[in-house]
C-alpha cells in the first residue's frame, strides 16, 4: 500500500475492528470458565437466530450506503438525503423485523429471556452509521469514541459475570455495548450533512439499491450465522455450538487484520473508478493483493502451530476439542482475506454486483450441503470443513469473474513466494515442539520464533516490499531527527 491515506486508514480500521470483538477476546478466558460451554453455546445460538432475522433489517443498505457516500462526500445536502433516507429506510425495515422476531420467539421454549435481550442487536442495526464514515474514509473519530464503550463493558464483564446463571447478564452487556457504540458516533455526522426536510426524504430508492446488495450479506451469515444455527439444529448440543463460537472467534481475531483492508479500499476505488483512472486502480488492487498474501500466509501457518498451546490456555482445558477446530479454521485467513477484497475492489466497486451474487448463491448451497452432511457425524468440525470447502469455491469464482481487473498470474506468483516462506517459518516454529517448555513460555516462544523466521526469511529473499517498508520507516526516524 503506497498511499499514505490508504495506510493510515487501513491502521485505524483495523483498530477499530478489533476494538468491536475486543471485549470477547479479553474476556473469553474468564467467561469459558464461568459460562461454561453450555453457557456460551445458548448465547451463540440465540444470537445466531437474531443475526440470521436481523439481516433482512438492513437489506444490504450498509454496502450501499458505503458506495454511495464515497460518490457524494464532497456535497453535504446529498449526504444529508442519503443518511436521513437509509436511516427511515431501516427504521421501516427494523420494525417490521422486530415484530416478526417477537410473534417467532413467542413460541420458543429454550432461552427465552435471552432472545428478549437480543431485540438489542436490532435497534444496534439501527442507529449504526459506521457506513457512512466509512465511506467518507473518516476513521479516527470512530475508534476514539469507541474506546470508552469498550472498555466499559469489559469492566462490566468482570464486575458482573459470576456464576453460569449470569448468561443473560452477559448478553446485556455485549448487546448493550453495541448499541452505545453506536450511539455515541452520531453527533460528529452534524459537520458532514446538512439535514433535508423530512418531507423531501425518499425511502424506496434506497430500499431498491441495496437490495442488490443483499445476496451477499446473506452470504456472510451463512458462514458465521447459519453455521452455528445449523449445529444447534442438528446435534442439539450447546456445547458443540460453544465449540464452534470459540474456535472462530480466535480466528476471527486474525481474519480481522486481512479482511479490513475491502472497507479501507473500496470507497477509494470506487471513486478512482467514477474519475477513469484505471492505471491507479489497477496498482491498488495488485498492491494490496500482495500485502493480504504476504501477512495472511503466515498468520494461517501461524495459527496451525500454536493452536495446541493456545485454544487451552485461552478457553480452558474443557475446550480441547477446539484445537482441531481452529485449525481447520485457520485457512479462512488467506481464503477469506483474498476473496472479501477481490469481490469488494473488482466486481462491488465496479458494478458487477450480480456477478457476485451469483457466485455467493453457489457457495451458500455447497456450505448448506455439506453441513448436512458433515455435522451429523462431526459436529462443529464438519461446520468447519463446511465453511473452508463453500469459502475456496466463491474464492476461485471471484477470481475468474474478475480476471479483467486482477492479475491471475501475479496471485500466484505472491501465493507460491509467501506461502513457501510461511512453510519454512512452520517447520522452523515445530521444532519448539520437542523443548520442554511449559505451555505458556512454548506459545510465546512459537510467536515470537515465527515472526523473526518470516520475516528475516523475507530480508535474505530481499522482499522488495519488505524492504522498502524497512527503508520509509529508516528515513522517517532521519527525517525526524
Amino acid at each position: 500500500m503506497k498511499n499514505k491515506s490508504l495506510k493510515k486508514n487501513y491502521i485505524l480500521d483495523v483498530t477499530y475492528q478489533i476494538l468491536t470483538i475486543i471485549v470477547p477476546f479479553l474476556t473469553t478466558p474468564y467467561i469459558s470458565r464461568i459460562l461454561k460451554a453450555e453457557g456460551i453455546g445458548a448465547y451463540s445460538y440465540t444470537l445466531a437466530f437474531a443475526s440470521y432475522v436481523g439481516i433482512f433489517a438492513t437489506v444490504g443498505m450498509d454496502v450501499y450506503g458505503q458506495l454511495q457516500t464515497a460518490k457524494c462526500r464532497e456535497n453535504k445536502k446529498a449526504c444529508g438525503s442519503l443518511v436521513c433516507g437509509i436511516f427511515m429506510a431501516k427504521l421501516l425495515t427494523t420494525t417490521i423485523i422486530i415484530m416478526v422476531y417477537c410473534v417467532l420467539y413467542s413460541k420458543v421454549g429454550m432461552y427465552k429471556n435471552l432472545y428478549w435481550v437480543m431485540i438489542l442487536y436490532f435497534l444496534s442495526g439501527l442507529v449504526d452509521f459506521t457506513w457512512f464514515f466509512q465511506g467518507l474514509e473518516e476513521f479516527a473519530y470512530i475508534v476514539t469514541r469507541n474506546i470508552l464503550i469498550k472498555a466499559v463493558s469489559i469492566a462490566c464483564i468482570f464486575s458482573f459475570v459470576r456464576q453460569a446463571d449470569d448468561v443473560v447478564i452477559y448478553a446485556l452487556i455485549m448487546q448493550g455495548s453495541l448499541f452505545l457504540g453506536n450511539l455515541v458516533v452520531i453527533p460528529y455526522m452534524r459537520k458532514f450533512v446538512e439535514l433535508p426536510l423530512i418531507s423531501t426524504v425518499r425511502i424506496l430508492p434506497h430500499l431498491r439499491g441495496g437490495m442488490i446488495y443483499f445476496i451477499p450479506t446473506i452470504a456472510t451469515s451463512v458462514y458465521t450465522i447459519l453455521d452455528k444455527a445449523m449445529i444447534g439444529w442438528v446435534t442439539k448440543s450447546a456445547n458443540e455450538n460453544g465449540y464452534y463460537e470459540q474456535a472462530y472467534k480466535i480466528v476471527q481475531m486474525v481474519l480481522v487484520v486481512v479482511t479490513s483492508l475491502k472497507t479501507v479500499t473500496l470507497p477509494r476505488v470506487v471513486r478512482l473508478y467514477n474519475e477513469k483512472n484505471y492505471d491507479e486502480v489497477m496498482e491498488i488492487v495488485d498492491s494490496t493483493i500482495r500485502f493480504v498474501l504476504c501477512i495472511s500466509l503466515p498468520m494461517s501457518v501461524g495459527l496451525v502451530m500454536v493452536a495446541p498451546q493456545l485454544v487451552p490456555l485461552f478457553l480452558g482445558e474443557s475446550f480441547e476439542k477446539c484445537i482441531l477446530i481452529v485449525q481447520v479454521l485457520s485457512m479462512l485467513v488467506v481464503i477469506l482475506g483474498l476473496s472479501v477484497l477481490i469481490s469488494g475492489q473488482c466486481l462491488t466497486a465496479m458494478g458487477k454486483q450480480k456477478q457476485a451474487n451469483s457466485c455467493v448463491i453457489v457457495g451458500a448451497g455447497i456450505n448448506f450441503t455439506v453441513n448436512l452432511m458433515l455435522i451429523p457425524k462431526c459436529g462443529a468440525l464438519g461446520a468447519a470443513i463446511a465453511t473452508i470447502s463453500a469459502e475456496t469455491i466463491i474464492l476461485l469464482m471471484f477470481i475468474i469473474f474478475g480476471r479483467e481487473h486482477v492479475k491471475i498470474k501475479r496471485i500466484i506468483e505472491y501465493f507460491l513466494k509467501y506461502g513457501i516462506c510461511s512453510l519454512i517459518m512452520g517447520g522452523i516454529v515445530f521444532t519448539l515442539n520437542y523443548t520442554e517448555l511449559n505451555m505458556e513460555l512454548l506459545l510465546v516462544s512459537k510467536v515470537g520464533l515465527g515472526v523473526i523466521a518470516y520475516f528475516g526469511i523475507l530480508l535474505l529473499i530481499r522482499d522488495d516490499m519488505i524492504v522498502n517498508f524497512i527503508k520509509s520507516v529508516i528515513l522517517r526516524k532521519i527525517k525526524s531527527r
